[in-house]
């Protein structure tokens, strides 16, 4: 049997303890579902507040349109129109979109509905003094994506998602498509 030095005895105890943390450190899945969105919903609309309208507008874009947090932080309110109870989103700089075209994502919502009365107060809470839909709550500048991460994370957080990450949205909004019959 070989005797280790013991510079490669702290080698193999390294490697081994960082086999242990990558299993310690996956977590499990956190689901989000369009029920978890509503909840969202309903709290801003029970609230009417800046922030919570702000953080629900995010909610429902970020799931119906499956956002990225830097494709959130890149909306601009030019790009978000409102037609025959269709909402499209187009993203300009979307990940992976090598013309450069962006992407326009389209989700269907009711008139008047919670959707539309969110969007509507958060843009006129905003003024138009920023041109991008995430801002700060005076209007003054976009978020950043690590803001919007952060604001996921929260919003999910009080609703009983502790764990969950901006991109759980996504996932959400992709597993809601699939389930309600559309293809990936």
């Amino acid at each position: 049997m070989k005797a280790f030095q013991p510079s490669e005895r702290l080698l193999c105890q390294t490697s081994s303890s960082r086999k242990e943390e990558r299993k310690v450190g996956k977590k499990d899945v956190v689901k989000v579902t369009m029920e978890d969105v509503q909840k969202i919903t309903l709290l801003a609309m029970k609230e009417d507040s800046p922030e919570r309208d702000r953080d629900a507008l995010l909610a429902i874009l970020s799931f119906n349109v499956m956002l990225r947090a830097s494709e959130a932080a890149e909306i601009k309110w030019a790009g978000v129109t409102q037609k025959d109870g269709m909402i499209e989103v187009h993203v300009k700089k979307a990940k992976n979109d090598q013309l450069r075209l962006g992407r326009s994502s389209f989700f269907n919502y009711e008139p008047g509905s919670d959707a539309d009365i969110l969007m509507c107060r958060w843009r006129l809470r905003t003024k138009g003094k920023c041109p991008y839909v995430f801002s700060h709550l005076d209007g003054s500048k976009k978020l950043s994506k690590q803001a919007i991460s952060t604001l996921s994370t929260k919003m999910l957080a009080a609703i009983g998602k502790p764990g969950a990450t901006h991109h759980c949205f996504r996932r959400g909004g992709a597993n809601h498509m699939r389930r309600i019959g559309h293809s990936m």
